[in-house]
């Protein structure tokens, strides 16, 4: 039996941010391996992370299992760059998939997706949300994740590099299109580049986020 991550959202969890980090550390584990194949899944979101359960309906708050799947808008990096406008998930999507930049489309941009994620199961509340679509749009383009309760300062700081991108000096319908794309690719060169980096920082920060902010920390990892 499974359970989505967006389910178990609504389950009573003892210590929910650290099992929401094991949830990610095990995603990032099979992101690897299909990334390593060529493929970006494109759609990474709550509901396309499952976590086995047993009778009760309980995961392993230790050692979850953990399944990725819907990879019906997942793009196979060794064939040439569509030219029609590509699908995304609004609430999940990096700028290079709202734009429709298919050929900034890299690994990056399912560690954004995966960073969103991560911040919606610890904080029970996605990092951008309104009834208007159009200021989701401008958010997830030019805002940085907030800070809130329940997430840890170092937690926050890990999932706003992450998500980071550049903003953008005007409205996109006022730039040209080579200016957006720079834009966009500088904002990239500042998240994670792979899973394995994306990894390796997350085990270290897991560890430290029930202490005291600890500035030197912070700089240390993601300066």
């Amino acid at each position: 039996m499974v359970l989505s991550l967006r389910q178990l959202m609504q389950h009573d969890i003892k210590n929910r941010t650290q099992f929401s980090i094991k949830c990610i550390l095990a995603t990032l584990d099979i992101l690897e391996k299909i990334h390593s194949s060529g493929i970006i899944h494109a759609d990474l979101r709550p509901d396309n992370i499952l976590i086995l359960v047993n009778k009760r309906g309980n995961p392993d708050l230790l050692n979850p299992s953990i399944r990725i799947i819907d990879f019906g808008l997942s793009i196979n990096m060794s064939e040439p760059v569509a030219t029609q406008r590509i699908p995304f998930s609004l609430l999940y999507s990096p700028p290079e998939q709202l734009l429709n930049l298919p050929e900034l489309i890299n690994p990056s941009t399912d560690l954004f997706s995966l960073g969103l994620t991560l911040y919606e199961s610890v904080a029970k509340y996605p990092p951008f949300f309104n009834e208007n679509p159009e200021m989701i749009m401008h958010m997830q383009l030019n805002t940085a994740v907030a800070e809130h309760t329940r997430i840890h300062p170092l937690l926050l700081a890990f999932i706003r590099k992450a998500t980071f991108k550049k903003q953008l000096r005007l409205p996109p319908s006022q730039l040209s299109i080579d200016e957006i794309r720079q834009t966009v690719a500088e904002g990239q060169q500042d998240r994670f580049t792979d899973c394995n980096q994306m990894k390796t920082i997350l085990q270290e920060v897991a560890p430290n986020i029930s202490e005291t902010e600890n500035k030197s920390f912070l700089k240390r990892l993601f300066n």
